[in-house]
């Protein structure tokens, strides 16, 4: 262990809890890290499920040894030039939908017009 005690104190922690928070991550997160990557935590009492205590130096020196995850940052400029097209898209299907939409109103009151004006002029002098 280390030599000096005041160091060795304040380099323990004495649970789960204060690893995870040492970490960063969570309670179960650092248990499975122990469990499949081989975190180096200690159990005093040697049992699997007994308390659990790790020095933050073991563990800083643990992180250091993993390889950095690669973060893979693919070119969005495929993905900015379909939404644009898309946008375009709607924008002239909207413009023909409402040119559609304006054609029908103009047709359906010519309609009704002309239904109004034929039952007028069509109706039977008798009535």
């Amino acid at each position: 262990m280390l030599d000096n005690p005041a160091h060795a104190s304040s380099d323990l922690l004495n649970s789960w809890k204060e690893i995870a928070a040492y970490l960063n991550r969570g309670v179960r997160t650092v248990q499975r890290w122990e469990a499949d990557l081989g975190l180096p935590v200690h159990r005093p009492r040697g049992r699997g499920r007994s308390a659990v205590i790790a020095m933050r130096s073991e563990l800083d020196s643990w992180m250091q040894s993993r390889p950095a995850r690669k973060v893979v940052f693919k070119s969005n400029s495929k993905l900015v030039l379909a939404s644009q097209e898309l946008r375009q898209t709607v924008a002239q299907a909207r413009v023909q939908h409402h040119a559609a939409l304006a054609e029908l109103v103009k047709r359906l009151k010519k309609m009704t017009a002309d239904l109004t004006f034929n039952s007028l002029t069509t109706r039977d002098p008798a009535a």
